[in-house]
């Protein structure tokens, strides 16, 4: 039984593998510049774009540092040449304490942006239209007809 590769050589898998790369990377480009949110589509979509993008920038900001405290205390606080074990810290109050606290401003503040757009989202102005429809209740379902629209405006 013998062996094929599939790929002849380095550079056709490289090229098959940025190939496939780029077609993802493209399949989510779009000339729409709304990430879902069409536009005019409804009076709510700038508030609710805002608060979407906000909360992805600070995940972003958050990740991003966390990770580079991570990157940092990984090479700065590893065992040093001669050393049994690495130089072991507590009890380092401001640390803790700033640790403990910028998690809950953060959500606060995501809170408040978050209620700031849903005040908005939610907020109803009184319609000066009124509509008039009928609801007949007739065995297991409703009947509901709208006599401004037309004679054939009765949905069951």
């Amino acid at each position: 039984m013998s062996f094929e590769p599939k790929f002849k050589s380095l550079r056709t898998a490289l090229f098959m593998v940025g190939g496939a790369g780029l077609t993802l990377l493209v399949s989510g480009c779009s000339s729409v510049s709304g990430l879902g949110y069409e536009k005019d589509l409804s009076s709510v979509n700038d508030a609710s774009i805002g608060l979407w993008q906000g909360a992805w920038i600070t995940a972003a900001v958050v990740g991003v540092f966390t990770a580079g405290l991570i990157i940092y205390s990984s090479f700065a606080h590893r065992k040093k040449e001669g050393e049994e074990f690495p130089r072991q810290t507590q009890y380092h109050v401001p640390v803790e304490i700033a640790y403990t606290l910028i998690p809950f401003i953060i959500v606060a503040v995501l809170f408040a942006y978050t209620m700031k757009a849903e005040t908005k989202i939610t907020d109803k102005s009184p319609t000066q239209v009124m509509h008039d429809i009928s609801v007949n209740g007739i065995q297991w379902s409703w009947q509901f007809t709208y006599p401004e629209a037309g004679a054939n405006a009765t949905v069951t």
